[in-house]
């Protein structure tokens, strides 16, 4: 569950949470950004329940994600638009495994 359900929860949170701290409403986003945000509407309590028993393995998820955030970030900075279409493209890959 830690991967299924709790890190998707904290990746909304944390999304909702940069997009707010850059004065982009909820009404501004566009529908992968509501859906993508959805989640940060739940019940911070009953995330805190959850989040008490939480597995360290959603840490160690939590530490890919910021690795991986700051690759992306850095292929932004050097324009390595190859490199994110590769993760894109193994992304798309994984989806459409389902």
């Amino acid at each position: 569950m830690a991967l299924a359900s709790h890190l998707p929860q904290l990746v909304a949170n944390a999304l909702a949470h940069v997009l707010a701290s850059h004065e982009v409403t909820p009404a501004r986003l566009g529908p992968g950004g509501t859906d993508m945000t959805r989640l940060a509407g739940s019940s911070p309590e009953m995330w805190r329940d959850i989040l008490e028993h939480a597995s360290p393995e959603l840490a160690g998820a939590l530490d890919d994600l910021a690795d991986l955030s700051e690759r992306i970030a850095n292929a932004l900075r050097e324009g390595d638009l190859d490199a994110i279409e590769r993760l894109m493209n193994d992304t798309r890959a994984w989806s459409r495994n389902a």
